[in-house]
């Protein structure tokens, strides 16, 4: 069965004619008054590959010739619009159309997402007189979104790799532009979101035992605990308020292996009490390092010395 027309009020404007080298692609934009929910084409085989992205139809130019190529748009809820382009292939690059020429620069020809919560990126595109298409090598990695003035915003999806083409499109008065490429490459953290929850829950239920504190001459305390696996230091509070709210002091001591710290400049016969707690440097999923502290130890009190 044929497609139902159309709503005559209804309208979808394009080219009726395009030019294109062989092994290259023109990208022509479509204007109409509906809502496309579909694009299909006939003709052309072995000729011309047909794509479409958005309100964008790419011509890929296979072999030379003038194939005639029918695009059937299918208006959502109201029938279909067949159009018909004739697309001319040519073997060089040498006059394609008799329009004027636009040449396109990108401002980077790669990007690195690291994480999948990083922040999108913008690419500035200079000399496009025209509207800009863009295509994926692989999609569901980014999100594309193009702006005005030249500005097209990259925000990452998943991890993978893809390449973003870029093209000014034709229109009655220029040419299509040359194609510029974006690498670009989306790394998730080594942490997914359900691992850094794991290892922030690990963190804060790590807790030093056998903590020592013994006072020694000089105004000094020597401060003794075991060693905790898997975890990045220690945090050490020390004070004359049993309740550490005032005159606190800290010490953070580096290394999971680390046991033992010598505090100093105490102040002779005055009442010390002293906790220690571990942290961990956890990785979030952007690769960004949060120290999270575990629980502390029980309190000891010294006596300091002359």
């Amino acid at each position: 069965m044929g497609e139902s027309q159309a709503d005559p009020d209804l309208y979808v404007r394009i080219a009726t004619s395009v030019t294109v080298k062989k092994n290259s692609t023109q990208s022509v934009k479509f204007t109409t008054n509906g809502k496309v929910s579909a694009v299909t084409h006939s003709g052309g085989a072995g000729k011309v590959s047909v794509t479409r992205a958005g309100n964008i139809i790419r011509f890929r130019g296979l072999a030379a010739g003038n194939p005639r190529v029918k695009l059937t748009f299918k208006m959502k809820d109201a029938g279909a619009i067949v159009k018909t382009v004739t697309v001319k292939v040519k073997k060089s690059a040498a006059s394609l159309y008799e329009g004027e020429e636009q040449t396109i620069s990108a401002d980077k020809s790669s990007m690195n997402f690291a994480g999948l919560e990083a922040k999108p990126l913008e690419i500035k595109v200079a000399g496009a007189e025209t509207a800009l298409a863009y295509h994926l090598s692989k999609t569901g990695i980014v999100d594309i979104s193009i702006g005005e003035n030249g500005i097209v915003t990259v925000a990452p999806k998943k991890s993978g790799s893809t390449v973003l083409e870029l093209q000014a499109v034709a229109d009655d008065v220029y040419n299509a532009s040359n194609t510029v490429s974006i690498k670009i490459t989306v790394k998730a953290s080594e942490n997914t979101g359900t691992d850094t929850e794991k290892n922030v829950k690990k963190a804060k239920a790590a807790k030093v035992t056998k903590l020592s504190v013994k006072a020694k001459a000089k105004k000094k305390a020597r401060v003794t605990w075991k060693a905790v696996k898997g975890v990045s230091g220690y945090q050490i509070k020390y004070s004359m308020d049993k309740k550490f709210k005032k005159n606190v002091r800290k010490v953070t001591v580096k290394g999971a292996k680390k046991k033992a710290v010598t505090v100093k400049k105490l102040k002779a016969g005055k009442k010390y009490f002293f906790k220690i707690r571990p942290y961990t440097n956890v990785k979030d999923v952007n690769g960004k390092t949060v120290k999270t502290y575990g629980k502390w130890s029980r309190t000891v009190k010294i006596k300091a010395k002359k």
